[in-house]
C-alpha cells in the first residue's frame, strides 16, 4: 500500500473540505447512509446513531451496547483505552473522490470501540487503494500518536511483543482484510523524526477476492500461541520503503499473536536491501480493516493491547492483557514392547510420555492401556511405564494401545502393539509373502524366511520387511534370534550376522 508522507496520507491524510476534525485538520462531512438509517431504526431507539454533520458527535444502542460518542468526518480521531489508543476514521484513499463513502468511527459505554462503512464503487486509484479505520497504539512515521510511553523504540530492545484481540471483525463484501501494522523509521519519529525505511503488515482475516498470488514462504514462523504465519508478499518496487505482508494461514482472527517471531524472522531474511538494524525506530502497532470498493460492515473491538517488554498498553472493555492457554498435546509413548505372554495375559513396557519439552512425570496426569480398541482402557498413574493385561483367551491376536493424558485432557496419539496369547504351538509359522519359511539349523529357528532351502540376504531383507507383521510377531518361538521371547529389528540384526 502506498502511503505518501509528504503528500496525502493515505492513513490520517487530512482534506481540503470545510470541517474540522479534533485535531485541527480540515475533515469531510458525512452523510446518513440508508443502511446505517436502517440499522438505528431497527433498534427502536429515536436517538440511535443519529448522524451530526461533520465531525460532531452522537450516541444510541446498537446490538445491546450504547455508542456514547461517533465521529464520521475524514480522518476524524477518538481516544480510546485512557488515552492509550487513537482511533482513526482513516479514509486516505477515498477523502478526495466525488462518490464519498460511509464510513464512521464510535466508543461504546463499555470500553469497546470500532468502525463501519459501506463503500460502494469509487473513483479511487484502481489498484491497492483501500480505507483503513483503525485503532493505533503508538505512533505513526510522521503523525497521530495516542499517549502510550511505550512507543516509539528501537527494534533492537524489543524482547518481547505480543498482542491481546478480541474483536467481532463484521466485514462483508468483495475485497477487505482485518490487519496488524508497523513502521519503522530511520530516526526517531514522530514529525521531524525521519522518513520511514520499513512497513509490516500482518493480515489476521481476510475476504477470498483479497489476493497476492503466491506466497514467499508458506508456514514461514509458528509463533508461541502456535499461529501459523506466511510470508505473503515482499514490496520494494512501488513504494519509497520496503514492505512486507504476512498473513495467518488459518484465516481468522486469534486471540493473541507473537510479533517478536515475525521480528525475528525478518532478522534472518537475506532478501531485503534495506536490512534491519537494531538501531531502527518502531513506531507503533495498529489494527483495522482495509477496505475496497463494493465492501461494507461494522467491526467492534472489545479489546486490543500491546504488550512490549512485559509493560502493557490496553485498550477495550478490561484492563488487562489476557492470553489463552496454548494447549499441547502430549507425544505418544515410545518403544512400546510386550515382555512376555501366557494364555491368559500379557505384559508390556513403554517409555514415558512428555508434554511439549517437560519430562512426563511432571505433566502427564495418567495413561490410558486399551485392547482392540475398546474406549474403557485402563488408567495408569503418570510414573507407571508398565503393566499386564489379564483376562485374554488363549492362542488369539490381540492389538494392545497405550496413550498419555495430561492434567488438561489432552490425549496423545496412540503407540500399539500386535501379541497372540500362547496356546497350542503350530508345526511350524504361517507363510510370509506366500512362501513357507524353513528351519535349516534344527534349532528351532526358521532362518529361511523364504524357503529357499538356504539363508541368504533376501531372507534378511524380507525378515526386515515383515517384522511388524503379526505373521512374525506372533510368533517369537520361531523368529526370536536374540533369545528375548519377542520378535524386533534385533532379531533381524541377528539373523544377518548369522549368515
Amino acid at each position: 500500500m502506498n502511503e505518501q508522507h509528504q503528500q496525502s496520507d493515505r492513513r490520517t491524510a487530512p482534506t481540503t473540505e470545510n470541517e474540522t476534525n479534533p485535531n485541527g485538520e480540515r475533515g469531510r462531512a458525512r452523510t446518513v447512509s440508508r443502511r446505517r438509517l436502517l440499522k438505528a431504526t431497527a433498534v427502536g431507539s429515536a436517538s440511535a446513531l443519529a448522524f451530526g454533520v461533520g465531525a460532531g458527535a452522537s450516541s444510541g444502542t446498537v446490538a445491546g451496547q450504547t455508542v456514547v460518542e461517533e465521529r464520521c468526518g475524514s480522518n476524524d480521531h477518538l481516544s480510546v483505552g485512557d488515552g492509550n489508543g487513537v482511533l482513526i476514521n482513516n479514509d486516505w484513499s477515498t477523502s478526495q473522490v466525488p462518490q464519498e463513502p460511509h464510513m464512521c468511527v464510535f466508543r461504546n459505554d463499555d470500553g469497546s470501540y470500532g468502525w463501519e462503512w459501506e463503500r460502494g464503487e469509487t473513483d479511487a486509484c484502481p489498484e491497492d487503494c483501500p480505507d483503513y479505520p483503525e485503532v493505533l497504539i503508538g505512533n505513526k512515521p510522521w503523525s497521530s500518536s495516542s499517549q502510550t510511553h511505550l512507543f516509539p523504540t528501537q527494534i533492537g530492545d524489543v524482547d518481547e511483543l505480543a498482542v491481546d484481540l478480541d474483536i467481532d471483525n463484521g466485514a462483508s463484501g468483495e475485497e477487505w482484510n482485518l490487519a496488524l501494522e508497523w513502521w519503522y523509521t530511520d530516526t526517531q519519529p514522530p514529525i521531524g523524526g525521519g522518513d520511514p525505511t520499513h512497513e509490516i503488515m500482518l493480515i489476521l482475516e481476510k475476504s477470498d477476492s483479497h489476493t497476492k498470488g503466491e506466497s514467499i514462504e508458506d508456514g514461514a514462523i509458528t509463533d508461541s500461541y502456535g499461529n501459523v504465519i506466511d510470508h505473503w508478499e515482499h514490496v520494494t518496487d512501488r513504494l519509497e520503503w520496503s514492505f512486507h505482508i504476512f498473513k495467518l494461514a488459518a484465516n481468522e482472527v486469534p486471540s493473541n499473536v507473537d510479533l517478536r517471531s515475525i521480528l525475528d524472522y525478518l532478522d534472518e531474511y537475506d532478501d531485503d536491501p534495506d536490512g534491519f538494524p537494531p538501531d531502527r525506530w518502531m513506531t507503533g502497532i495498529e489494527i483495522g480493516n482495509e477496505t475496497w470498493d463494493h465492501s461494507e460492515g461494522r467491526t467492534t473491538v472489545h479489546d486490543f493491547d500491546v504488550r512490549l517488554n512485559g509493560e502493557t498498553a490496553t485498550t477495550g472493555v478490561d484492563s488487562e492483557f489476557t492470553e489463552d492457554p496454548v494447549e499441547t498435546t502430549p507425544t505418544a509413548p515410545s518403544n512400546l514392547e510386550v515382555t512376555s505372554r501366557t494364555e491368559t495375559s500379557v505384559s508390556v513396557t513403554w517409555d514415558a510420555s512428555s508434554d511439549g519439552e517437560t519430562e512426563a512425570e511432571v505433566e502427564v496426569d495418567h495413561y490410558v492401556v486399551s485392547v482392540d480398541g475398546l474406549e474403557d482402557g485402563e488408567q495408569l498413574a503418570s510414573d507407571t511405564t508398565s503393566t499386564t493385561v489379564s483376562g485374554l483367551s488363549p492362542d488369539t491376536t490381540y492389538e494392545i494401545a497405550v496413550t498419555a493424558v495430561d492434567d488438561a485432557g489432552n490425549e496423545s496419539s496412540e503407540s500399539t502393539v500386535s501379541v497372540r496369547t500362547d496356546g497350542d504351538d503350530p508345526e511350524e509359522p504361517p507363510a510370509i509373502d506366500g512362501n513357507t519359511p524353513q528351519d535349516t539349523t534344527g534349532d528351532g529357528r526358521y532362518n529361511d524366511v523364504t524357503g529357499s532351502g538356504q539363508t541368504t540376504t533376501t531372507d534378511v531383507n524380507v525378515f526386515f520387511e515383515h517384522v511388524d507383521d503379526p505373521a512374525v510377531t506372533d510368533y517369537p518361538e520361531y523368529y526370536d534370534f536374540t533369545g528375548n521371547d519377542r520378535v524386533s529389528v534385533s532379531d533381524v540384526v541377528e539373523l544377518f550376522e548369522s549368515i
